[in-house]
Formats: C-alpha cells, structure tokens, sequence
C-alpha cells in the first residue's frame, strides 16, 4: 500500500485458492480480526491510497475502521478502488473528505481471477488534503 510517499506492505489476514486438481478452494484458517499489523502508514483524508498487488487482481474493496475498547472493528469508511494500470496490479482509491480520526487501520478484501484474499494496514490520520483549485472561467 503506497499513501503519499510512504509505502509498507500490509498483512494478509484470509487468503483462498483453488485446489491443485481445480475442485473447490484451499483457504488459510480463520484468523482474528483486526490483525496484528506490524506496518503503519499516515493517510490523509480526502488523500489517494494506492494498492499494488504481486498478482493482478480484478476487483478490491476498502475499509476504514477504527478499534474499540472491545478490539473490534468499527466501519468509519468504506469503498471500491479503481483499477489504474492494464495488469490489474496497482489499484487507487481517494479516501472521504470527512474520514474518521479515529480510525486505525486500512482493510482490503481482494479479488483475484481464481483466489481471493484479505489484507489489512495500521494507519494515521495526518492533515485533510485540500481540494484543487477551481479554474476561472472567463466568460465574454
């Protein structure tokens, strides 16, 4: 996961593919949400997160959640990424103007063409990025 010029790979929580002779599907056993995250990245809100992946991939969804005093997730965000490059490798989302401050860490399911798998990042929530400038239009 790349946000601004940091970059630091996330952990795989679930991960499922098919079986050697194309039968059904071997998954990783069901692990405890929220992850252990070693990784944590400073996002912005109303700021892009890009997701590169090893493999292509042909669909993501991201969440924004923060922990509560319980240790579960609590949604603040969640969304699609666009897929940027040909190769389904590098993914892009812009994260709400209004995102959370709370919110301590980034999840991804992601779709592959016969697997499929889920990711998680620690975040911080650093400054708004501020809208672009509106053009100015000269009207005659």
């Amino acid at each position: 996961m790349q946000s601004s010029t940091q970059k630091a790979p996330a952990t795989v929580g679930y991960n499922c593919v098919p079986k050697a002779d194309g039968t059904g599907g071997e998954c990783t056993p069901e692990v405890k949400y929220p992850l252990k995250f070693a990784n944590t990245v400073t996002v912005r809100p109303n700021g892009d997160v890009t997701v590169l992946t090893k493999v292509p991939a042909t669909y993501i969804r991201w969440r924004a959640a923060r922990i509560d005093g319980k240790g579960e997730e609590v949604i603040t965000a969640l969304g699609e990424a666009k897929r940027v490059t040909k190769t389904g490798k590098r993914w892009r989302f812009t994260l709400p103007k209004r995102l959370n401050r709370s919110t301590d860490l980034l999840g991804f399911d992601v779709q592959h063409v016969n697997a499929y798998a889920s990711f998680e990042i620690g975040t911080k929530i650093g400054k708004t990025v501020p809208d672009p400038p509106k053009k100015k239009t000269s009207s005659k």
